[in-house]
């Protein structure tokens, strides 16, 4: 903006419209207005940063201490939980029936070095607040109502229903892989 104000203002005593001194006068107003309004309303550098600043996560190589608790009632939360397993071998997995996810999210944050959590956007949130309480970082795999399920289910005129299989278990622990640390079959409690 500087260069256009001087080129006004060299206009203005060109034209022999203003002095010289009254130029010089109201530029010398609007540079003391300018800052005396910097001064009471900060500008962008001067405000903190939005949101918290970055932290340092642990490193989990091949997902060791991390414990993902995984909603068994949400959507997508057992195939996701699966891929976990493939891409983590080290991971402790945790599969919840909803009622359970609030104790055994506390019981995982007090044994792991980093929470996860696989489920929608209520069983995300209670593991924030979790993670939160117990300060731990927290890893989301996402595994919420897929939108192909419920766009496919919408569009029947009359759906039937699918066949009842067995129960699933109220909570499933597995460990996968080979490398060091614990391991144990399958159990459920």
């Amino acid at each position: 903006m500087a260069p256009v104000a001087l080129s006004v203002a060299a206009s203005r005593v060109y034209t022999g419209v203003h002095y010289p001194s009254d130029v010089l006068a109201g530029a010398a107003l609007g540079v003391g207005a300018a800052f005396a309004l910097r001064g009471v309303i900060p500008t962008r550098g001067q405000l903190p940063a939005p949101g918290r600043p970055p932290a340092d996560a642990p490193a989990l190589p091949e997902g060791r201490g991390l414990v993902v608790v995984a909603n068994q009632e949400s959507g997508t939360a057992t195939a996701t939980a699966a891929l976990i397993r493939n891409a983590l071998p080290e991971a402790e997995i945790v599969e919840c029936a909803p009622g359970r996810l609030a104790s055994e999210l506390a019981q995982a944050a007090d044994r792991c070095t980093a929470l996860g959590v696989c489920g929608g956007d209520g069983t995300v949130n209670l593991a924030a607040s979790v993670a939160v309480e117990h300060e731990v970082p927290l890893a989301v795999f996402p595994g919420g109502p897929s939108t192909t399920s419920r766009t496919t289910w919408a569009s029947r005129p009359s759906p039937t229903p699918a066949p009842r299989s067995p129960p699933a278990p109220r909570c499933g622990r597995t460990w996968a892989g080979s490398g060091p640390g614990p391991r144990a079959p399958t159990a459920t409690s």
